[in-house]
C-alpha cells in the first residue's frame, strides 16, 4: 500500500468527518435512521441538503426536538473527536444519506486501502505494453 495515497485518503475522510459534524450541529442534517448489525450499529444521517426533509418529532413536542438535537450534538463530539466515522453513503431517487460508526458502536475502525488503485495502475501498464488503444478511447471527448 502507497503511504502517501493512505495518507490522502486518511486526510479526506477526515474532512468529510469534519463537514459532516458541521452539518449536524448547524442543524442541516439530522439522525434518520439506525441501522442493527449482528454486534454493530451505525447511524443514519440526512436532511433538506440531501434531499430529504429534516425529522420531526411525531408530536412536535419542544423536549423531543431537543432529544434529537442532543442526539446531533452528541454525534457531531463523536465525529470531531474521531470516535466515529463515517462508513457509508447510500444514495436512492432523489436523496441520499451518510452512514456513521465505528468502534464505540461495534464497527471495526475504518482503514484506507489503495489496492483498487494500485490495481487500476497495474492494469494501465499492461494494457499500455500489449496493446495499442486509440487515444480517443483514453478521452473524454466521447461522452461530451
Amino acid at each position: 500500500m502507497n503511504d502517501e495515497n493512505s495518507k490522502a485518503i486518511m486526510a479526506l475522510h477526515r474532512v468529510m468527518d469534519i463537514i459532516t459534524a458541521i452539518l449536524l450541529l448547524t442543524k442541516q442534517i439530522t439522525i434518520i435512521g439506525v441501522f442493527v448489525k449482528p454486534g454493530r450499529f451505525a447511524i443514519s444521517v440526512g436532511g433538506p441538503i440531501f434531499g430529504s426533509s429534516r425529522i420531526l418529532t411525531k408530536n412536535n413536542l419542544a423536549i423531543e426536538q431537543g432529544i434529537v438535537d442532543i442526539l446531533d450534538i452528541l454525534l457531531a463530539i463523536l465525529l470531531l473527536s474521531d470516535q466515529i466515522t463515517i462508513t457509508g453513503l447510500f444514495i436512492s431517487s432523489g436523496e441520499f444519506t451518510i452512514n456513521v460508526s465505528g468502534p464505540l458502536f461495534g464497527y471495526p475502525k475504518v482503514t484506507p486501502s489503495t489496492l483498487m488503485l494500485d490495481n487500476y495502475k497495474l492494469f494501465h501498464s499492461v494494457v499500455k505494453e500489449h496493446y495499442t488503444v486509440p487515444p480517443e478511447l483514453l478521452s473524454n471527448t466521447l461522452w461530451e
